[in-house]
């Protein structure tokens, strides 16, 4: 029960803090490029939250039944915010776990 409590308040963190990074861009704060290779800060956001969510589904979490229409809001919202970082960020946390669980960085 607890490993639930403890799912369900990542992925309520997880919500908000991407609810946050969404209005950030609504009202076009933290959207300044510093040059234009870098995110902004608001895609830094976006980009962390969906990073943190795809790589705790690679480990495994979430995987309890009450923890799905949380997971799939967050989903939700971050592909309606970006789609393209959206992607980026879920492959980039997959491959993350990967390489964290199997050594695959070794291979560069």
């Amino acid at each position: 029960m607890n490993n639930v409590i403890s799912d369900l308040h990542h992925l309520a963190l997880l919500e908000g803090d991407l609810l946050i990074a969404r209005a950030n861009v609504r009202l076009s704060t933290g959207t300044e490029r510093s040059s234009p290779a870098e995110l902004t800060d608001a895609e830094e956001s976006i980009f962390s939250v969906i990073h943190r969510l795809h790589y705790g589904l690679a480990a495994g979490r979430y995987a309890d039944t009450r923890c799905t229409a949380l997971v799939e809001t967050v989903i939700n919202l971050g592909i309606n915010t970006e789609p393209a970082l959206y992607e980026f960020a879920a492959e980039s946390a997959k491959f993350d776990f990967r390489a964290d669980q199997y050594g695959e960085y070794d291979h560069f």
